[in-house]
Protein backbone atom coordinates (compact mmCIF):
# COMPACT_ATOMS: atom_id res chain seq x y z
CA UNK A 1 0.00 0.00 0.00
CA UNK A 2 1.31 3.25 -1.07
CA UNK A 3 -0.05 6.00 2.43
CA UNK A 4 0.67 9.54 2.19
CA UNK A 5 1.55 10.69 5.54
CA UNK A 6 0.49 14.62 6.34
CA UNK A 7 2.44 15.69 9.46
CA UNK A 8 2.68 19.53 11.41
CA UNK A 9 6.04 18.28 12.63
CA UNK A 10 8.93 16.70 11.43
CA UNK A 11 9.14 13.00 12.82
CA UNK A 12 12.64 13.13 13.78
CA UNK A 13 14.58 13.20 15.98
CA UNK A 14 11.59 10.95 18.53
CA UNK A 15 12.44 12.60 21.15
CA UNK A 16 9.02 14.12 22.46
CA UNK A 17 5.48 13.06 22.76
CA UNK A 18 4.31 14.00 19.25
CA UNK A 19 7.44 12.69 17.32
CA UNK A 20 8.07 9.84 19.21
CA UNK A 21 4.42 8.86 18.27
CA UNK A 22 4.59 9.59 14.47
CA UNK A 23 8.08 8.24 13.87
CA UNK A 24 7.29 4.94 15.71
CA UNK A 25 4.19 4.23 13.45
CA UNK A 26 6.25 5.12 10.49
CA UNK A 27 8.94 3.34 11.03
CA UNK A 28 6.74 -0.09 11.60
CA UNK A 29 3.82 0.99 8.87
CA UNK A 30 7.17 0.97 6.03
CA UNK A 31 7.72 -2.79 6.86
CA UNK A 32 5.01 -3.56 4.35
CA UNK A 33 4.00 -0.35 2.72
CA UNK A 34 5.79 2.41 0.91
CA UNK A 35 5.32 6.21 2.65
CA UNK A 36 5.42 9.52 1.43
CA UNK A 37 5.47 11.61 3.86
CA UNK A 38 4.99 15.34 3.68
CA UNK A 39 5.63 17.65 6.58
CA UNK A 40 5.90 21.30 7.83
CA UNK A 41 9.62 21.72 9.56
CA UNK A 42 11.28 24.87 10.97
CA UNK A 43 14.34 25.63 8.92
CA UNK A 44 16.04 25.12 12.15
CA UNK A 45 15.04 21.08 11.35
CA UNK A 46 16.67 20.48 7.83
CA UNK A 47 19.63 18.09 9.33
CA UNK A 48 17.34 15.88 10.87
CA UNK A 49 15.05 15.44 7.08
CA UNK A 50 17.81 12.82 5.62
CA UNK A 51 17.39 10.62 8.85
CA UNK A 52 13.84 9.36 7.65
CA UNK A 53 15.52 8.66 4.44
CA UNK A 54 15.15 5.21 5.65
CA UNK A 55 11.72 4.61 6.27
CA UNK A 56 10.21 7.08 3.60
CA UNK A 57 10.02 6.46 -0.08
CA UNK A 58 9.12 10.01 -0.46
CA UNK A 59 10.23 13.16 1.52
CA UNK A 60 8.55 16.82 0.50
CA UNK A 61 8.37 19.54 3.42
CA UNK A 62 7.07 22.82 3.68
CA UNK A 63 8.70 25.49 5.72
CA UNK A 64 7.28 26.99 8.48
CA UNK A 65 8.11 29.88 10.70
CA UNK A 66 6.53 31.12 14.47
CA UNK A 67 5.52 34.54 12.86
CA UNK A 68 3.34 32.52 10.13
CA UNK A 69 1.73 30.30 12.75
CA UNK A 70 1.02 33.21 14.94
CA UNK A 71 -0.30 35.51 12.11
CA UNK A 72 -2.84 32.59 10.64
CA UNK A 73 -3.80 32.29 14.54
CA UNK A 74 -4.73 35.55 14.87
CA UNK A 75 -6.86 35.62 11.41
CA UNK A 76 -8.29 32.61 12.72
CA UNK A 77 -10.10 34.47 15.71
CA UNK A 78 -12.37 36.12 13.17
CA UNK A 79 -13.37 32.75 11.32
CA UNK A 80 -15.24 30.05 12.69
CA UNK A 81 -12.25 26.88 11.90
CA UNK A 82 -10.42 26.27 15.00
CA UNK A 83 -7.53 28.57 15.94
CA UNK A 84 -5.38 25.82 16.68
CA UNK A 85 -6.14 24.48 12.76
CA UNK A 86 -5.88 28.04 11.34
CA UNK A 87 -2.64 28.50 12.43
CA UNK A 88 -1.45 25.86 9.95
CA UNK A 89 -3.08 27.39 7.14
CA UNK A 90 -0.97 26.82 3.93
CA UNK A 91 -1.75 27.25 0.59
CA UNK A 92 2.56 25.60 -0.25
CA UNK A 93 0.88 22.42 1.69
CA UNK A 94 -2.39 22.18 0.08
CA UNK A 95 -0.21 22.68 -3.53
CA UNK A 96 1.77 19.93 -2.27
CA UNK A 97 -0.81 17.58 -1.79
CA UNK A 98 -2.72 17.83 -4.70
CA UNK A 99 0.81 17.55 -6.64
CA UNK A 100 1.81 13.92 -4.97
CA UNK A 101 -1.58 12.92 -5.47
CA UNK A 102 -1.25 13.64 -9.55
CA UNK A 103 2.25 12.05 -9.63
CA UNK A 104 2.19 9.07 -7.21
CA UNK A 105 -0.67 6.03 -6.66
CA UNK A 106 -1.48 6.79 -2.96
CA UNK A 107 -3.89 4.00 -1.50
CA UNK A 108 -4.25 5.89 1.63
CA UNK A 109 -4.19 9.39 3.16
CA UNK A 110 -2.60 9.10 6.91
CA UNK A 111 -3.20 13.07 8.43
CA UNK A 112 -1.20 13.41 11.57
CA UNK A 113 -2.90 15.48 14.16
CA UNK A 114 -6.26 17.59 13.77
CA UNK A 115 -4.36 20.87 12.42
CA UNK A 116 -3.30 18.16 9.07
CA UNK A 117 -6.86 17.45 8.78
CA UNK A 118 -7.83 20.00 5.86
CA UNK A 119 -5.05 18.73 4.29
CA UNK A 120 -6.58 15.36 3.87
CA UNK A 121 -10.31 15.51 3.61
CA UNK A 122 -12.33 15.67 0.19
CA UNK A 123 -9.53 13.82 -1.50
CA UNK A 124 -11.37 10.47 -2.76
CA UNK A 125 -9.17 8.46 -1.11
CA UNK A 126 -10.02 6.74 1.67
CA UNK A 127 -8.25 8.50 4.82
CA UNK A 128 -7.71 8.33 8.09
CA UNK A 129 -6.45 10.90 11.08
CA UNK A 130 -4.33 10.15 14.39
CA UNK A 131 -5.37 13.01 16.93
CA UNK A 132 -3.47 11.58 19.35
CA UNK A 133 -5.18 14.01 22.09
CA UNK A 134 -8.79 15.77 21.92
CA UNK A 135 -7.67 19.60 21.84
CA UNK A 136 -11.21 20.12 23.12
CA UNK A 137 -10.75 18.40 25.96
CA UNK A 138 -7.07 20.40 26.85
CA UNK A 139 -8.95 23.74 26.38
CA UNK A 140 -11.76 21.97 29.04
CA UNK A 141 -9.22 21.30 31.79
CA UNK A 142 -7.05 24.11 31.23
CA UNK A 143 -9.40 26.85 31.26
CA UNK A 144 -9.59 25.91 35.02
CA UNK A 145 -6.13 26.77 35.70
CA UNK A 146 -5.68 30.17 33.77
CA UNK A 147 -6.63 32.92 35.50
CA UNK A 148 -5.31 35.56 32.38
CA UNK A 149 -9.50 36.84 31.10
CA UNK A 150 -7.86 37.01 27.29
CA UNK A 151 -6.31 33.88 27.79
CA UNK A 152 -9.05 32.94 28.83
CA UNK A 153 -11.70 34.34 26.37
CA UNK A 154 -9.55 32.70 23.82
CA UNK A 155 -9.44 28.70 25.68
CA UNK A 156 -13.68 29.56 25.25
CA UNK A 157 -13.71 30.11 21.72
CA UNK A 158 -11.54 27.63 20.57
CA UNK A 159 -12.82 25.15 23.25
CA UNK A 160 -16.70 25.03 21.34
CA UNK A 161 -15.02 24.93 17.83
CA UNK A 162 -12.71 22.33 18.47
CA UNK A 163 -14.90 20.35 20.03
CA UNK A 164 -17.62 20.55 16.89
CA UNK A 165 -14.61 19.95 14.76
CA UNK A 166 -13.71 16.90 16.50
CA UNK A 167 -17.19 15.38 17.03
CA UNK A 168 -17.75 15.81 13.07
CA UNK A 169 -14.25 14.57 11.96
CA UNK A 170 -16.17 10.91 11.32
CA UNK A 171 -17.32 12.37 7.96
CA UNK A 172 -14.48 13.07 6.52
CA UNK A 173 -11.89 9.68 7.74
CA UNK A 174 -12.36 5.78 7.91
CA UNK A 175 -10.68 6.03 11.05
CA UNK A 176 -9.74 8.69 14.02
CA UNK A 177 -7.04 7.01 16.19
CA UNK A 178 -6.56 8.81 19.79
CA UNK A 179 -4.24 7.89 22.64
CA UNK A 180 -6.01 7.22 25.72
CA UNK A 181 -10.01 5.91 25.89
CA UNK A 182 -10.15 8.88 28.32
CA UNK A 183 -10.33 10.90 24.52
CA UNK A 184 -12.17 8.33 23.12
CA UNK A 185 -14.59 8.38 25.84
CA UNK A 186 -14.99 12.51 25.55
CA UNK A 187 -15.65 12.61 22.24
CA UNK A 188 -17.81 9.82 21.81
CA UNK A 189 -17.84 9.88 17.94
CA UNK A 190 -17.91 7.13 15.21
CA UNK A 191 -14.87 5.35 13.37
CA UNK A 192 -12.22 6.05 16.77
CA UNK A 193 -10.12 3.71 17.85
CA UNK A 194 -7.32 3.72 20.39
CA UNK A 195 -3.92 2.93 19.60
CA UNK A 196 -1.83 3.51 22.84
CA UNK A 197 2.11 4.51 22.90
CA UNK A 198 4.25 2.18 23.41
CA UNK A 199 7.52 3.04 25.44
CA UNK A 200 11.32 1.57 25.46
CA UNK A 201 14.04 2.84 27.48
CA UNK A 202 17.14 1.65 28.46
CA UNK A 203 18.63 0.69 31.69
CA UNK A 204 22.12 2.17 32.73
CA UNK A 205 23.87 1.29 35.48
CA UNK A 206 23.04 3.51 38.18
CA UNK A 207 26.10 6.14 38.97
CA UNK A 208 23.61 8.66 40.55
CA UNK A 209 24.18 12.33 41.21
CA UNK A 210 25.98 13.41 44.32
CA UNK A 211 23.06 15.30 45.41
CA UNK A 212 19.84 13.53 45.81
CA UNK A 213 18.03 14.08 42.79
CA UNK A 214 14.54 15.11 41.30
CA UNK A 215 13.80 15.14 38.09
CA UNK A 216 11.51 16.79 35.24
CA UNK A 217 11.72 16.49 31.25
CA UNK A 218 9.76 17.90 28.64
CA UNK A 219 9.02 20.77 26.24
CA UNK A 220 8.84 23.79 28.51
CA UNK A 221 6.73 25.61 25.28
CA UNK A 222 3.55 22.90 26.35
CA UNK A 223 1.35 24.69 28.43
CA UNK A 224 0.72 21.96 30.89
CA UNK A 225 4.08 21.20 30.99
CA UNK A 226 5.26 25.02 31.88
CA UNK A 227 1.89 25.23 34.33
CA UNK A 228 3.32 21.83 35.85
CA UNK A 229 6.79 23.01 36.45
CA UNK A 230 5.90 27.19 38.00
CA UNK A 231 3.42 25.51 40.09
CA UNK A 232 5.72 22.86 41.50
CA UNK A 233 8.60 25.43 42.10
CA UNK A 234 6.62 28.21 43.26
CA UNK A 235 4.38 26.20 45.91
CA UNK A 236 6.57 23.16 46.41
CA UNK A 237 10.42 23.51 45.55
CA UNK A 238 10.93 26.44 47.35
CA UNK A 239 9.94 25.39 50.70
CA UNK A 240 11.98 21.82 50.20
CA UNK A 241 15.41 23.78 49.00
CA UNK A 242 14.90 26.23 52.39
CA UNK A 243 15.15 23.26 54.98
CA UNK A 244 16.79 20.79 52.69
CA UNK A 245 20.20 21.63 51.22
CA UNK A 246 20.93 18.08 50.51
CA UNK A 247 18.20 17.91 47.60
CA UNK A 248 18.11 19.40 44.14
CA UNK A 249 15.99 19.89 41.33
CA UNK A 250 16.60 18.97 37.68
CA UNK A 251 14.48 20.21 34.88
CA UNK A 252 15.51 18.69 31.07
CA UNK A 253 14.09 19.95 28.00
CA UNK A 254 13.45 21.99 25.24
CA UNK A 255 12.69 25.52 25.59
CA UNK A 256 14.17 26.18 28.31
CA UNK A 257 14.21 29.95 28.14
CA UNK A 258 10.92 30.11 29.25
CA UNK A 259 12.36 29.74 32.71
CA UNK A 260 14.21 32.36 32.65
CA UNK A 261 12.23 33.19 35.97
CA UNK A 262 14.04 30.59 38.10
CA UNK A 263 17.69 30.09 36.46
CA UNK A 264 19.03 32.31 39.67
CA UNK A 265 18.01 29.44 42.06
CA UNK A 266 21.22 27.46 42.72
CA UNK A 267 19.00 24.73 43.80
CA UNK A 268 17.58 23.59 40.20
CA UNK A 269 19.99 22.95 37.25
CA UNK A 270 18.11 23.67 33.93
CA UNK A 271 19.26 21.67 31.00
CA UNK A 272 18.24 22.04 27.66
CA UNK A 273 18.04 19.32 24.60
CA UNK A 274 19.15 16.16 25.72
CA UNK A 275 19.87 13.60 23.07
CA UNK A 276 20.18 10.41 25.32
CA UNK A 277 17.16 11.56 27.67
CA UNK A 278 17.32 7.53 29.74
CA UNK A 279 20.38 8.48 30.26
CA UNK A 280 19.86 11.25 31.83
CA UNK A 281 16.85 9.73 33.62
CA UNK A 282 18.88 6.81 35.06
CA UNK A 283 20.66 9.60 37.29
CA UNK A 284 17.56 10.52 38.83
CA UNK A 285 16.36 9.64 42.20
CA UNK A 286 12.94 10.48 41.07
CA UNK A 287 10.85 11.39 38.17
CA UNK A 288 8.38 14.31 38.95
CA UNK A 289 5.47 14.67 36.59
CA UNK A 290 3.05 17.73 38.04
CA UNK A 291 1.44 18.39 35.28
CA UNK A 292 -2.24 19.28 36.35
CA UNK A 293 -4.26 19.55 32.59
CA UNK A 294 -3.97 18.17 29.24
CA UNK A 295 -5.20 15.11 27.59
CA UNK A 296 -3.90 11.40 26.37
CA UNK A 297 -1.46 9.80 28.37
CA UNK A 298 1.86 11.25 29.89
CA UNK A 299 5.06 9.67 28.21
CA UNK A 300 6.86 11.22 31.03
CA UNK A 301 5.69 8.48 33.36
CA UNK A 302 6.04 5.65 30.81
CA UNK A 303 9.67 6.51 30.29
CA UNK A 304 10.21 6.51 33.78
CA UNK A 305 9.10 3.21 34.82
CA UNK A 306 10.86 1.91 31.38
CA UNK A 307 14.02 2.92 32.94
CA UNK A 308 13.21 2.10 36.37
CA UNK A 309 13.07 5.20 38.24
CA UNK A 310 10.24 5.96 40.82
CA UNK A 311 7.87 8.51 39.95
CA UNK A 312 5.56 10.92 41.82
CA UNK A 313 2.52 12.45 39.83
CA UNK A 314 -0.46 14.24 39.82
CA UNK A 315 -3.62 12.51 39.79
CA UNK A 316 -4.28 14.12 36.72
CA UNK A 317 -1.08 12.56 35.15
CA UNK A 318 -1.68 8.95 36.94
CA UNK A 319 -5.45 8.62 35.19
CA UNK A 320 -3.97 7.92 31.77
CA UNK A 321 -1.21 5.05 31.94
CA UNK A 322 -3.22 3.19 34.73
CA UNK A 323 -1.56 4.52 37.58
CA UNK A 324 -1.48 3.46 41.06
CA UNK A 325 -0.91 5.23 44.41
CA UNK A 326 1.80 3.21 45.83
CA UNK A 327 1.82 0.29 43.42
CA UNK A 328 3.32 2.08 40.02
CA UNK A 329 3.94 5.61 41.60
CA UNK A 330 2.88 7.79 43.94
CA UNK A 331 -0.39 10.40 43.96
CA UNK A 332 0.11 14.16 44.99
CA UNK A 333 -1.90 17.64 44.13
CA UNK A 334 -1.44 19.36 46.88
CA UNK A 335 1.69 20.85 48.77
CA UNK A 336 2.03 18.56 51.88
CA UNK A 337 1.54 15.73 49.21
CA UNK A 338 4.36 16.18 47.01
CA UNK A 339 6.91 17.04 50.37
CA UNK A 340 5.41 13.72 51.61
CA UNK A 341 5.51 11.57 48.89
CA UNK A 342 9.43 12.77 47.59
CA UNK A 343 10.03 11.58 51.36
CA UNK A 344 8.99 8.62 51.30
CA UNK A 345 10.94 7.86 48.52
CA UNK A 346 13.76 9.19 49.93
CA UNK A 347 13.38 7.25 53.13
CA UNK A 348 11.78 4.42 52.05
CA UNK A 349 13.45 1.31 50.09
CA UNK A 350 11.02 -1.15 50.85
CA UNK A 351 8.28 1.60 48.96
CA UNK A 352 10.78 2.47 46.33
CA UNK A 353 11.12 -0.68 45.47
CA UNK A 354 7.65 -1.66 44.95
CA UNK A 355 7.08 1.12 43.19
CA UNK A 356 9.95 0.81 40.41
CA UNK A 357 8.33 -2.90 39.94
CA UNK A 358 4.82 -1.76 39.78
CA UNK A 359 5.82 0.45 37.26
CA UNK A 360 8.03 -2.25 34.69
CA UNK A 361 4.82 -4.81 34.93
CA UNK A 362 2.05 -1.83 34.09
CA UNK A 363 4.78 -0.69 31.06
CA UNK A 364 4.96 -4.65 29.68
CA UNK A 365 1.14 -5.23 30.09
CA UNK A 366 0.09 -1.86 28.57
CA UNK A 367 2.78 -0.32 26.76
CA UNK A 368 4.53 -2.72 24.52
CA UNK A 369 4.88 -1.07 20.64
CA UNK A 370 5.03 -4.40 19.07
CA UNK A 371 1.31 -5.19 20.51
CA UNK A 372 0.24 -1.90 20.21
CA UNK A 373 1.36 -1.31 16.61
CA UNK A 374 -0.07 -4.77 15.10
CA UNK A 375 -3.31 -3.04 16.07
CA UNK A 376 -2.90 -0.19 14.02
CA UNK A 377 -1.27 -2.41 11.00
CA UNK A 378 -4.38 -4.49 11.13
CA UNK A 379 -7.20 -1.47 10.83
CA UNK A 380 -5.17 0.64 8.18
CA UNK A 381 -4.72 -3.00 6.35
CA UNK A 382 -9.13 -3.23 6.32
CA UNK A 383 -9.69 0.92 5.74
CA UNK A 384 -11.20 0.99 1.73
Amino acid sequence: MNILVISPVLPYPPVDGDRLRIYNFLKYLSKWNKIYLLSFIYKSEEKNVDYLNKICSLIKIVYIDKNHILFNALKSIFSSIPINIGAYTSQEMKNKVDEILKQEKIDLIYAYRIRCAPYAANKNIPAVIDIVDSMALVNKRRDEFENDLFRKLYIKIDYTRLLNYEKNLYKFFRKIFVNSEDDEKFLNTQNMEVIANGVAGKIYTKHKNKIWTIGFFGNIEYGPNYDGIIFFYKNIWKKISEFDKNIRLVIAGDQKNKLKDITKDKSIEIKGYIEDIDKEISKWDISLVPVRYGAGRQNKILKSWACGIPVVATKFAAMGVYGKNEYNLLIADKEEEFINAIYQIKNNKRLKEKIIKGGFLTVKKYFNWEKNLKKLKEIIRKVK
